[in-house]
């Protein structure tokens, strides 16, 4: 298995954001990350909207996390 570094992740839905459901994904997908030698820089939620999650990606790349 290769190493992990250091990761972004990016958490999208509405539903999250408005209350609806809780997210317990991001959660677990840190715990994952740092149980194979990784961790977690930034954790970002963003709404359902396409250009935002353009910008999002886009600013991750840059940030080469």
């Amino acid at each position: 298995m290769s190493q992990v570094g250091s990761v972004e992740i990016l958490v999208v839905g509405n539903e999250i954001l408005i209350g609806d459901i809780q997210d317990t994904n991001t959660n677990w997908i840190c715990k994952l990350i740092n149980s194979r030698g990784g961790y977690v820089a930034r954790a970002t939620m963003l709404r359902d909207i396409p250009a935002e999650i353009a910008d999002a990606v886009r600013s991750a790349i840059v940030r080469e996390v």
